[in-house]
Parts: structure tokens; sequence; C-alpha cells
């Protein structure tokens, strides 16, 4: 009887482990994803500087 119980108890706690696990690796997901876009708009913003200080370096009008 006392093992059935224990069983019990472990299984129940890895459960509850196994969920935390679960969520935490969307989460993560989540994240990755999220810094990811912020990394591509740093170089599409990074991209754009570029190409305007190289166009203002090369004439005096402004470059659109």
């Amino acid at each position: 009887m006392l093992r059935r119980h224990t069983c019990s108890f472990f299984q129940h706690k890895y459960e509850v482990v196994h969920h935390q696990l679960e969520s935490t690796r969307t989460e993560i997901v989540e994240r990755l994803n999220a810094l990811q876009e912020r990394l591509d708009n740093s170089r599409e913003l990074e991209a754009c500087l570029f190409g305007i200080m190289i166009c203002s370096s090369a004439t005096t009008k402004p470059c659109l």
C-alpha cells in the first residue's frame, strides 16, 4: 500500500516538472524568435544607415 502511494507521489511530481519543462521550452522558443526578429530589424536599420552615410558622402543632395 505504501509503495503505491509513493509511486503515485513521484508520478505526480514527474508530471508537474515535465509540464514546467515544456512551458519553459515554449517560452525559450518565443523569446528566441523575438530576439531573432530584433536582430533582423537591427541589421536592416544598420544597412539603411550605411546606405544613407554612403549617399550623403557622395553628394550634397539628399538621397531618397
